[in-house]
């Protein structure tokens, strides 16, 4: 899929067979570490929810993350096969290839852990990107995980309410893309 700068998108992917993708809070961690390196360089993620068997991420685009243009020449990368690679496609497949493979070293496991396409859904409107917010943040309880949102520890939820610190959300640009401010978005 190609992405747009400037435009905000929710990406999802689940496990293959629904297998548990995280399965220690450990694994929580890691995942977020993993999106700090590889996807923060270029979007600006807005909200977050890691499901036992799926994550949900809403983020925006940043211009260096956008796909290059057709019309533009990709420079060279000889240890790339001469293809250079940049953009949020690159950064959301080595996040999941780079999480899969120090999953499958800790427990063991071979082959692939998520399926093979990342869902990345353009949030076109003010409306739908504060649906899109609640319904990511929602899941958890949703899913008979908690009562309430904010309870649940693996999701921006908390930190929207200012429950808790979070250095992976861009609140700021969360506030001027989605409309809601922190402390009164849960």
């Amino acid at each position: 899929m190609s992405y747009t700068a400037g435009e905000v998108y929710h990406l999802c992917n689940q496990s293959n067979s629904y297998v548990r993708i995280f399965r220690e809070a450990e694994n929580y961690r890691f995942f977020l570490q993993k999106v700090t390196t590889h996807l923060l360089p270029v979007a600006d993620v807005l909200c977050y929810c890691l499901m036992p068997d799926h994550f949900h991420l809403m983020i925006h685009v940043r211009p260096e993350g956008a796909a290059p243009s057709a019309s533009i020449k990709p420079q060279s990368d000889p240890q790339k096969g001469g293809q250079f690679q940049s953009g949020v496609s690159h950064a959301i497949r080595i996040l999941l290839s780079s999480y899969t493979r120090a999953y499958n070293r800790r427990y063991k496991n071979r082959g692939t852990l998520f399926r093979s396409r990342t869902n990345g859904i353009w949030v076109d409107s003010p409306g739908y990107r504060l649906r899109c917010f609640h319904y990511i943040h929602e899941n958890p309880v949703k899913d008979g995980l908690v009562a309430i949102a904010t309870k649940y520890p693996h999701s921006s939820a908390a930190a929207w309410a200012d429950l808790r610190d979070d250095q992976l959300c861009n609140f700021v640009a969360g506030e001027r893309l989605l409309g809601v401010r922190r402390g009164r978005a849960a």
